[in-house]
């Protein structure tokens, strides 16, 4: 089983036996996301119980889209001057 698969496990267990404000909001999830989006969405994540095992996962696998434990993980980043929303 690999690191990901492992993380993964623990926070969707982790999950099962809380209910984190972002498990039935799909801003956290959405494809595309502004800064400001991001900005307000983090201090929720700083708050969660499930914090650290959402980092765990999230700094292991680098999702594509979405607020993880505070952060958005993305591979493009904008240029000077370009759009934000990815």
């Amino acid at each position: 089983m690999s690191r990901a698969s492992v993380a993964y496990n623990a926070l969707v267990m982790a999950m099962e036996s809380s209910h984190p404000s972002c498990r039935d909001n799909p801003a956290f999830t959405a494809d595309e996301l502004r800064q400001i989006d991001v900005d307000e969405l983090a201090p929720i994540c700083w708050r969660c119980p499930i914090v650290d095992f959402c980092s765990a996962y999230a700094s292991i696998e680098r999702p594509k889209v979405g607020v993880w434990a505070g952060k958005r993980y993305r591979t493009y980043q904008p240029r000077k001057g370009e759009s934000d929303v990815i």
